[in-house]
């Protein structure tokens, strides 16, 4: 940290000095003081993809998804195509009720990264709360083909079973 912070001093108008500045605080902990340094570095050099996405998913996390957004629409501005910028942008679109936009994005990601269940299950629920229950079924049955083990999937996967009238099947994913 110190060292960081000294190259950061030595080097105020170097953008990834401050952005490590930012990975270093937040893993110590100084969490507020991570973001103003996230901000900084995109001050410094608006089209940081990197540094756009990690304020974005700092900001997600605190449930701020409409300013989680912008940045992430930054990353991917500077950065087309980027699985952690389409997924992460989807998941803040999901939590504003954008869903059909949200869509979007998963299907960007998913080109980019077909293997990660998260995704698909991310994508199940945002189908299932549009009411598609067979592509839900089918975006939580992929996950599960990825990671058997994926009780997430299994659950969401028996609800929509139940929902739709069968409880035989259901139970089997319980």
């Amino acid at each position: 940290l110190a060292h960081i912070e000294r190259a950061a001093a030595l080097k105020p108008n170097w953008a990834e000095a401050h952005y490590n500045l930012a990975l270093v605080l937040d893993a110590t902990g100084a969490s507020a003081r991570a973001l103003d340094e996230l901000k900084a570095a995109i001050r410094l050099r608006p089209d940081f993809a990197q540094a756009h996405l990690n304020l974005g998913a700092a900001l997600a996390s605190a449930g701020k998804p409409a300013e989680a957004r912008a940045h992430f629409e930054a990353a991917l501005a500077a950065s087309p195509g980027w699985f952690e910028a389409n997924y992460n942008l989807a998941k803040a679109l999901q939590a504003e009720g954008r869903l059909q936009e949200a869509l979007s994005h998963y299907y960007k990601a998913q080109k980019v990264r077909p293997d990660s269940p998260e995704l698909h299950l991310d994508l199940g629920n945002a189908l299932h709360k549009l009411g598609d229950s067979g592509g839900a079924m089918e975006a939580y049955r992929a996950a599960l083909r990825l990671r058997p083990a994926f009780i997430e999937a299994e659950v969401n996967l028996g609800n929509v079973h139940l929902e739709e009238g069968d409880p035989d099947r259901a139970f089997a994913h319980f």
